[in-house]
């Protein structure tokens, strides 16, 4: 029963608290590791990162940020691709770096005050004993997709640095929580686009491998007692999905691409021994409170 189950996630619910008694408790039991449900800011997924760390960082300039709302009030979080974030290093930097190692980006701090209710609510058995922690931390090339970007040159002067930031916080997040309670799960979604080609300007060819250094960079730095997975997304900004490839064949070579880069024995098949195509399980949290239910829905991709 335990590991039937997976939320990669976001849940639309305002505390931990009520994320762990509202899915973890009756679902407790078929899940491996249950997250925080990435809530407040965090909602916003990478867009938190672009108002939170990078619109304000004095190495880089804001070049667009969402338009105002029919009110005229500000919003932080865009509608569309149009509507997004876009940023430009300043001139004479030839690397923007971050500081405060550790926390940073605040995925250090958010992973830390959420495992403390964690704890409680497992000591006070809401929460089944096998359980472990899971924290969901967007990819370094997902947080800075090229279109974010109008200088494309300046994609290569922030990666590092982000990267290296991003390090850090894992590093931080690995001290403070014990390894045998803590899942870490990494969200790929301009991976999984650029994997079948459809970031404008980059080729198909090449693709998988442009995105392993950032794999090995990081995954590699985890210890093997912590558990680690990918969730391959194909994108909800604008509308979900926002794309959908004709098959997955692809999307199984990358997963097995960052699998090998992760240094990991695990590997996936796009066939199933029959020759049939396996299916692919989707329930959003948004469909398991709707019908306060703990049966998952299925649905084919």
């Amino acid at each position: 029963m335990i590991g039937t189950l997976l939320l990669v996630g976001s849940i639309p619910l305002d505390t931990p608290q009520e994320v762990f008694e509202t899915f973890g408790a009756p679902l407790g039991k078929y899940l491996f590791a249950v997250p925080d449900g990435e809530v407040g800011p965090r909602r916003h997924w990478i867009s938190r990162v672009h108002y939170q760390v990078l619109a304000a960082h004095p190495e880089l300039e804001v070049v667009q940020g969402p338009a105002p709302d029919e009110n005229g009030i500000e919003r932080q979080v865009p509608g569309s691709v149009k509507d997004a974030w876009w940023f430009r290093v300043k001139e004479g930097v030839a690397r923007v770096r971050f500081g405060d190692p550790g926390w940073r980006l605040g995925y250090a701090r958010d992973a830390i005050n959420s495992y403390f209710v964690f704890t409680v609510m497992r000591e006070r058995r809401v929460l089944p004993p096998h359980l472990r922690f899971q924290v969901s931390i967007p990819m370094v090339n997902s947080v800075l997709p090229p279109r974010i970007f109008p200088d494309q040159h300046d994609i290569e002067k922030i990666r590092p640095g982000y990267e290296e930031a991003t390090r850090a916080e894992i590093a931080k997040i690995v001290e403070k929580i014990p390894a045998k309670d803590l899942a870490i799960q990494w969200d790929c979604s301009t991976e999984v686009q650029d994997a079948y080609g459809g970031i404008p300007g980059y080729a198909l060819e090449g693709a998988i491998d442009r995105n392993l250094e950032q794999v090995r960079n990081l995954s590699l730095h985890i210890p093997s007692d912590v558990a680690l997975g990918y969730h391959f997304c194909f994108g909800t900004l604008g509308g979900w999905p926002r794309f959908q490839p004709d098959d997955l064949g692809q999307l199984v070579n990358l997963a097995n691409a960052f699998i090998t880069a992760s240094g990991r024995p695990r590997r996936l098949d796009s066939h199933s021994d029959s020759g049939s195509h396996r299916r692919i399980i989707f329930c959003s949290a948004q469909e398991l409170e709707a019908t306060r239910c703990s049966r998952l829905s299925r649905r084919n991709p």
